[in-house]
């Protein structure tokens, strides 16, 4: 069975501009390995350090008890304030007081020296503070640079949004050229008139192709990967898309519907609905909760998915905030009362939110105890641990993910894979982008996102850099989009129903 690409599973533009990055995120420690095979080495060991690299301390001390005090004053410059907090955020906060072996003093001298060859060049500036937070090679640890006011800016953009959403994908299945593509052509019952499977080639006269390459570019600086890559594309995409309540964008196409012939179309923006939430820097984002089930099999049924009677529920939410809990526990009781047997929880786009909100949604699932892992935090660690829940949905279960799939939804989908509970299908890794962050401002106005914790499933996986990878890995290109299909969800579907009722459940 074909199904129609669910419209309300994926964050609106607009949320996407302004969010950045939320929460939690991992790297994927292989747990299958035989008992004999040795550990990998540690990478903040002296021996993985490259000598020739940044200079690392030789007996890769804690800075715990520097005091920021005896140092030399740096030389004044417009940006050397804000270089001076990150540096001393990042040494006072991160979850890891060796800063992974760096002698973060003499870096301090060393980067100083280009902040203040940058001078007024805020660009410049905000490189060589990158540059330093990338030597620790972790998501959530970026500045972002201050943006100028300007009128045309203001006027181009607010709190409002274009009625798409996009994603960097394949233009051909297991092909390697990747272009922005509209995969849902309305929101929120909002209609775009762009049709779904579009190439985005321009956004107000602006290149998409020269966005991409921007946000590209910023992540090969520090070695990511193209999950992480795509994640962060459809992030700068979505930023461009914003507009003020009432306004309208001017966007150009390649419309597959008219052999990709270029055309022009100027969209209505819309507020995005959902109860609003804020959390920290994000204010007023809308959430949203969508369930339903899943229809029975159609006439494009795959073949080996014969009709089981099973029936299968849908569940998707685009954050991860807890005011939003009991609007999920509703609509898992809803499903239930209509006979649910099976479930797949939407993932796709979500970019995560509050990491304790996994607890409670967890259990919903667990009839038995389990762990979801642990957060290492600087001081203290802690584990995430589910309570037992006698009543608990115990049929089938699995996660749909993609390069969207961020911070505690990472953390979500890795926990209940290691507990034995659901399994993991998509059309490739989530970004791997997991780590707890805080967000401040700078006093030029730019801000710093710091990790604040390192996190581990309870078997030892990590997502952070890896990413959660798909047990069940599905082709997913442009063509699908345009042809009206969704095969991540197909393939879900078809291999629940493939299974049948009596499947044995996943046991923790």
């Amino acid at each position: 069975m074909t199904l129609a690409p669910p419209v309300h599973h994926r964050m609106s533009a607009s949320v996407t501009g302004r969010l950045g990055v939320l929460g939690l995120c991992l790297c994927c420690l292989s747990a299958l390995g035989c008992k004999d095979t040795p550990k990998p080495p540690d990478p903040h060991s002296l021996a993985a350090l490259e000598a020739e690299g940044p200079p690392h301390t030789p007996n890769c001390r804690s800075w715990d008890a520097l005091d920021d005090e005896t140092l030399p004053a740096l030389p004044d410059a417009p940006h050397m304030a804000a270089f001076e907090q990150v540096w001393r955020t990042v040494g006072s906060k991160h979850y890891d007081p060796t800063l992974a072996c760096l002698d973060w003093p003499a870096l301090r001298e060393q980067y100083a020296k280009q902040i203040l060859a940058a001078g007024d060049d805020t660009t410049a500036a905000y490189v060589a503070i990158n540059e330093l937070l990338g030597l620790l090679g972790q998501s959530h640890l970026h500045a972002t640079a201050p943006t100028p006011s300007s009128t045309a800016r203001a006027r181009d953009s607010g709190p409002a949004t274009v009625p798409i959403n996009v994603r960097w994908l394949p233009l051909e299945p297991g092909g390697s050229e990747r272009r922005a593509v509209v995969v849902d052509e309305a929101v929120d019952d909002h209609a775009s008139g762009i049709p779904r499977g579009a190439i985005l080639t321009e956004i107000a006269g602006e290149s998409v192709d020269e966005i991409a390459e921007a946000a590209a570019s910023a992540v090969e600086a520090h070695a990511g990967r193209s999950a992480e890559g795509a994640f962060m594309i459809a992030q700068a995409i979505g930023a461009k898309l914003n507009c003020p309540e009432d306004g309208t964008k001017r966007l150009s196409f390649l419309d597959p519907t008219q052999a990709d012939a270029e055309r022009e179309l100027e969209v209505a923006c819309f507020l995005p609905e959902g109860e609003r939430i804020s959390l920290g820097n994000l204010r007023n984002l809308p959430t949203t909760v969508e369930w339903r089930m899943i229809p029975a099999e159609g006439p494009n049924e795959q073949p080996d998915a014969a009709p089981t009677g099973l029936k299968v529920g849908y569940l998707a939410f685009n954050f991860w905030m807890l005011p939003m809990t009991e609007r999920l526990r509703a609509g898992v009781d809803e499903l239930r009362k209509q006979g649910m047997g099976a479930l797949i929880i939407d993932l796709r786009g979500n970019p995560g939110g509050v990491g304790a909100m996994s607890i409670p949604i967890a259990r919903m699932f667990l009839r038995e105890g389990a762990s979801l892992g642990v957060l290492q935090m600087r001081e203290f660690n802690q584990e995430f641990n589910v309570e037992p829940n006698p009543d608990a949905f115990d049929g089938p279960i699995v996660i749909l993910v993609d390069e969207g799939t961020a911070s505690t939804s990472e953390i979500f989908a890795l926990g209940m894979r290691d507990a034995g509970r659901v399994k993991i299908v998509g059309a490739g890794p989530s970004p791997g982008m997991a780590l707890p962050s805080m967000i401040e401002t700078l006093p030029d106005g730019g801000l710093i996102q710091y990790v604040v914790g390192d996190y581990h499933s309870g078997k030892g996986s990590a997502a952070e850099g890896e990413g959660v990878v798909p047990e069940l890995a599905v082709t997913e290109s442009r063509a699908d989009y345009a042809a009206g299909r969704d095969p991540v969800l197909d393939a879900a579907v078809a291999h629940l129903r493939a299974a049948g009722p009596d499947a044995p459940t996943p046991s923790n």
